[in-house]
């Protein structure tokens, strides 16, 4: 039987810059990717988290991630 185990999350984000500046600072993770569009994080235990900018995001996907208004929740819980 094969271990699954969880290796990356990406969470698509308005402003890159921001969130990149709140996840160094919150957590001091390793910053292991860094692109215009695109920055990824090792985290303790192996995982990874990556931040992708909203709008390249779509470029990969074809569709634009939902915004979220204030006072709203998202269907994901991380």
């Amino acid at each position: 039987m094969a271990i699954v185990r969880h290796a990356l999350t990406i969470l698509a984000v308005e402003d890159l810059q921001a969130s990149l500046a709140f996840y160094a600072q919150a957590f001091q993770w390793e910053l292991a990717v860094q692109t215009p569009v695109y920055v990824e994080f090792n985290l303790p235990g192996g995982q990874r988290i990556g931040l992708y900018h909203r709008q390249a995001f779509a470029r990969n996907t074809g569709k634009v991630p939902a915004r979220i208004s204030a006072g709203d929740i998202a269907p994901t819980e991380l």
